[in-house]
Parts: C-alpha cells; sequence; structure tokens
C-alpha cells in the first residue's frame, strides 16, 4: 500500500540513525478461533493479513494462529478471551453467547442482507454508530457475516413449512433458534463444530449453517438435502462475526506499528472479509452437488410464507431491545438503511441516519442537510469527488435514498463505471454532468435529468472542469 512506504521509510531511517530498544520493538500476536486450519477464515483471511502485516511493519509483527480452540476454551469464551488478554486477537461468534450482544444481533434477524460483501461493512458501520458499548475491552479489527444461512437436512429434502415442522435442527444463536421455532421446527442451539457428530447420531436431524461451513466440517457427506432462498433474494438468515483485539495489547504497541494494524483493519477489511466469505458459496456447492447433493430452492409463494411466518421474530427483537431502553424500531430501520445503502452506494457508508426516525413525512429545510459522506465504490477506495448529503435520513422504512451531491471535478481517467441492482435519477441544479450509461454517454445542463436502470456500469461526473450540484433519487431493491 502506497500509504505505507513513509512508515517503512521512517523505520529505515530510524535503524540508520541508530534507534532505541522500544522503537525496534517486535511483537508477537496470537491469533485463536475455533475452526481448523483449512477453514476460510485461516486460509483466506488471516494467513494473507498476517503476512501482510508481517511485511509492512518490516517484519516486526508476527502471528501465531491457534485453530480449533488451541489455547483452550470454547467458542463462546472466546470474547472474554481477547478482552481478559488470554489471545491478542480472536475471530469468533460473539451472538454465540445469549443476550450479550442484543443490538449487535439484528443482522441475524430474518432475511436481511443478500450477501457478506456489502452486509459486512454494513454491520461494521451500525455497531460503530449503535453498539460499541457491547465491545468494551477489545479493539474491533472487523466485523462480517457469512455467505447467509440455508437449512440442510439429512434425511430427506424440504420444500414446504410443512416438511420441516417438527424436524429437530441446529440454531447457531438466539436469533437463529427463533427463526426455526416460528418455522415450526425444533430448534438445538450449538456451535458449528458440533454439528456433524449431532447429525450423525441423530441429535439432529438438519442444521442451519453457510455454504462457507459446510466444507471445513466435511457436512455435504453426512446431510444430503439443501434448501436455500433463490440466487438474489435476502438469505434466511445470518451470523455476525467479529475479529476483536485486546484493547491493551493494541495500546502498547508503538505509534508506527499501530498505523500498521489500524491500515489494515476496520471498514473496507469488513468487506475483504465478507467478498472473501461470498466466494466460498460455488466451491462448497461443487463438493455437496459431487458427494450426490440434492438442491431445493424455495419457490416465490414458498418463500413469501416463510417471510411471513418469521416476521414475529422482528417484533420479538424490537420489544426485547426496546425492554433494554433502546429504541428498537429505530435499530432496526437503521441496519436495513445501511444494507441498503452498501448494495447501492457501496461500502464507504458513512453514517447518516437520524437518531430519531419519523413514520410519517419527512421535511428537510433549505440549509438544514448535511454532508455526511465521502463516497467510496466498490472497485476504487475512494472517490472524494462526491460529496453525498440525505434528504430523508430519518424517514422510517423507506425505499429510495434521495441525496443533494456535490460534484467535484475529476480527471477523466479516474473515472470508473459501477453498478448495483435498482434505478437511480438525476437532476442538474447548477454546472454540467456527464454520465456514462453503458457504452453511452450523455451531457446534462442545469434543469436536465435522467433516469437509468443501474444495474447497468454507470458513472457520474462533473464536466468541462466545474463544480456542479444534482439531485439524485436511489433506489435498490
Amino acid at each position: 500500500m502506497t500509504r505505507t512506504k513513509p512508515l517503512l521509510l521512517a523505520a529505515a531511517i530510524a535503524v540508520a540513525l541508530g534507534s532505541s530498544p522500544a522503537h525496534a520493538q517486535e511483537v508477537v500476536l496470537k491469533l485463536h478461533h475455533f475452526l481448523p486450519p483449512q477453514a476460510t477464515i485461516q486460509a483466506l483471511v488471516f494467513n494473507p493479513w498476517c503476512e501482510k502485516i508481517g511485511k509492512e511493519s518490516g517484519g516486526r509483527i508476527k502471528c501465531q494462529i491457534y485453530p480449533a480452540m488451541q489455547l483452550g476454551g470454547t467458542p463462546p469464551q472466546l470474547f472474554d478471551q481477547a478482552r481478559d488478554g488470554v489471545a491478542d486477537i480472536v475471530w469468533t461468534v460473539p451472538t454465540y453467547q445469549a443476550g450479550r450482544f442484543l443490538k449487535s444481533e439484528v443482522f441475524e434477524l430474518p432475511f436481511m442482507a443478500r450477501n457478506a460483501e456489502t452486509g459486512s461493512p454494513a454491520l461494521y458501520e451500525y455497531v460503530q454508530k449503535n453498539s460499541m458499548d457491547e465491545f468494551k475491552g477489545v479493539k474491533i479489527l472487523a466485523m462480517h457475516l457469512h455467505d447467509g444461512s440455508l437449512l440442510h437436512f439429512s434425511g430427506k429434502p424440504v420444500k414446504t413449512l410443512e416438511d420441516l415442522k417438527g424436524l429437530k435442527v441446529r440454531g447457531p444463536t438466539r436469533i437463529g433458534a427463533q427463526f426455526l421455532t416460528a418455522l415450526g421446527a425444533t430448534p438445538v442451539q450449538m456451535p458449528l463444530p458440533q454439528v456433524p457428530e449431532s447429525v450423525s447420531k441423530g441429535v439432529i436431524d438438519g442444521a442451519m449453517v453457510p455454504w462457507e461451513g459446510v466444507p471445513p466440517i466435511k457436512l455435504q457427506e453426512i446431510a444430503k438435502f439443501h434448501t436455500d432462498t433463490a440466487a438474489g433474494a435476502p438469505r434466511m438468515s445470518n451470523t455476525i462475526f467479529v475479529i476483536a483485539m485486546n484493547e491493551a495489547k493494541y495500546n502498547s504497541l508503538p505509534p508506527d506499528l499501530k498505523q500498521v494494524i489500524d491500515a489494515n483493519s476496520g471498514l473496507e477489511w469488513s468487506k475483504q472479509i465478507g467478498k472473501v466469505f461470498d466466494g466460498t458459496t460455488a466451491p462448497a456447492k461443487k463438493l455437496a452437488a459431487d458427494a450426490g447433493g440434492v438442491f431445493d430452492t424455495l419457490s416465490p409463494a414458498e418463500y413469501d410464507r416463510w417471510v411471513k411466518a418469521t416476521d414475529g421474530v422482528n417484533g420479538a427483537w424490537v420489544k426485547d431491545i426496546s425492554a433494554k431502553g433502546a429504541n428498537g424500531d429505530a435499530l432496526l430501520n437503521d441496519a436495513r438503511s445501511l444494507i441498503r445503502i452498501a448494495r447501492s452506494l457501496g461500502v464507504r457508508l458513512g453514517t447518516f441516519l437520524d437518531e430519531q426516525e419519523s413514520v410519517g413525512p419527512v421535511i428537510t429545510r433549505v440549509g438544514s442537510h448535511q454532508t455526511v459522506v465521502r463516497f467510496s465504490s466498490r472497485d476504487q477506495p475512494a472517490r472524494s469527488d462526491l460529496d453525498f448529503s440525505s434528504l430523508a435520513a430519518n424517514k422510517a422504512g423507506r425505499h429510495m435514498e434521495p441525496f443533494l451531491i456535490d460534484i467535484h471535478p475529476l480527471s477523466a481517467q479516474s473515472a470508473r463505471a459501477s453498478s448495483h441492482e435498482g434505478e437511480e435519477f438525476v437532476y442538474v441544479l447548477s454546472g454540467e454532468v456527464e454520465v456514462v450509461h453503458g457504452k453511452d454517454l450523455y451531457r446534462l445542463k442545469a434543469g436536465d435529468s435522467i433516469y437509468y436502470d443501474s444495474i447497468v456500469p454507470h458513472h457520474v461526473h462533473s464536466a468541462g472542469g466545474l463544480e456542479a450540484r444534482v439531485i439524485a433519487v436511489v433506489y435498490a431493491p
């Protein structure tokens, strides 16, 4: 990364001049998680991350990875191991501890996120805004979702609610268990490593597990029937994950090594991890197919039945969180809005949701809007040419995102198209803009407007090297 070059140069100069032992400090970070070493989190996340921070620190940061609970304890104890210093960094499911991370578990509610790449940065932003009090004693390096839960069964296919009724099914967390109960199944809550033996011995009939979790426990060898939502539809459920570092360990690092950790953690890393987990779906499905697996997709009518059947899970969560003094409805709307915005605008979300949301009309007075985010697309780390101001930040349950956007001059070489599901409407208030839509280029002046399908690669930038201002309305289904 270019931003680390000054850091490495400074380190080299310090060595040449005779640095102090403190400045040349070497650090070994103990990473602890609950899956085997071939699992995605170690093979595709921790191993390259450790290599990267090792290089960027000039070899002064090293990792010792302890998979499969090698430092002792159980998966639900991992968060406290990071907080208490048993491990320096852990990867875990915080909601294995039922009732402790109530505000954060909103992302586990039924049919929330469609994928991990956009759901993960939305989760990270949501926690930064709403639930940091649930993570005291640790520094959050990343938060992410997996590729989405589906149901796997050993004895028979499940295509309808009637097929599912009475079956004993593993649920990963408290919300997962409530989801299964609402569908008529009997939930059995347990961590992922316990699933294979439980299925083999008939303790459970099936399990709610993402495709990413199937190969590490070889679930495809004992569960032949797989029930999922249609491609592109919201996932049945999800699980939140945190990569947490002991706060005291982080604070003990010299400033230059803190910069290395900071440069390789946070929102962008959360997004990258989500993308990695999304990429595990196809290989895992191939393994299941090679093992003779049978795949069933919920029909549109059946999908609607499952959504309706589990709606009470959302209401129960709102009631639980409101009983703790929080505004459950507002938090649920926050989470949904962040997911929708992440899908439509990329992943540099910022926080532009008000603390109070209204179910009635929302008025934004002249001069009362605030610049809330500088857009960063999926394809580039930052688009500093666009300043977004939300015009409906506190509208509850909205399906459109209206923005006032100030567009600063951008070189043609820097323009990169992006795409997302949905539609966009742009009205030019001042200046001139160019809109690239597929292979076509449109130039708009003040008073002109354009409406287009945003699934087609597109880009909006100022024309003539001058500032421009537009109203944009984004719809993401």
